[in-house]
């Protein structure tokens, strides 16, 4: 064998070598930019998620006995308060257990009620259990639940409250 017959087989060497090297690095690319991909739905998704509860409405009830309230609803005792929208977002088709629907409410927005009181919990100690269910702007319906307890003939202590997302996960 000639010199040129060994330069011409150490050329297929290094040319194989050089295209070996070329498939790992393609393969540990393809690799990277799958890893890339995940990450970056990943991220739209908490995006989306992060865009959602930035927009959220949060309800909540405050209120007091008020005795004057006696004769004006239904000539029980009344528990008066308001529902406040303490989210960033509008809370629309608002519905209470008690009341029925209310009108939608904006963020910081407050709605005046009255609520009638049945015998059982005018007692001292009794809870009351308040629900309000509320979409926000997206569509997505919510709902606070309150449990109050009557603390004396004048006011009320707020025992639970608890906030559910009653939105749909996507199914996979």
């Amino acid at each position: 064998m000639t010199f040129a017959d060994y330069l011409q087989v150490y050329l297929q060497i290094a040319v194989g070598f050089v295209l070996l090297l070329t498939l790992f690095v393609v393969l540990w690319y393809t690799w990277e930019m799958r890893l890339t991909a995940k990450a970056t739905i990943t991220l739209a998704e908490v995006t989306a998620k992060s865009r959602l509860d930035s927009m959220r409405p949060i309800l909540i009830f405050r209120g007091q006995m008020d005795a004057q309230l006696t004769d004006l609803v239904y000539g029980k005792e009344a528990l008066a308060g308001a529902i406040v929208n303490i989210g960033k977002g509008p809370a629309l088709d608002v519905h209470t257990s008690r009341l029925g629907r209310v009108s939608p409410l904006r963020d910081g927005e407050l709605c005046l009620r009255q609520i009638p009181l049945s015998e059982n919990e005018q007692a001292a100690g009794q809870e009351l259990v308040l629900e309000l269910t509320y979409k926000d702007a997206f569509g997505n319906r919510q709902r606070t639940k309150e449990t109050l307890a009557r603390k004396d003939a004048n006011s009320y202590l707020i025992i639970e409250t608890i906030i559910e997302d009653l939105r749909q996960e996507p199914k996979e």
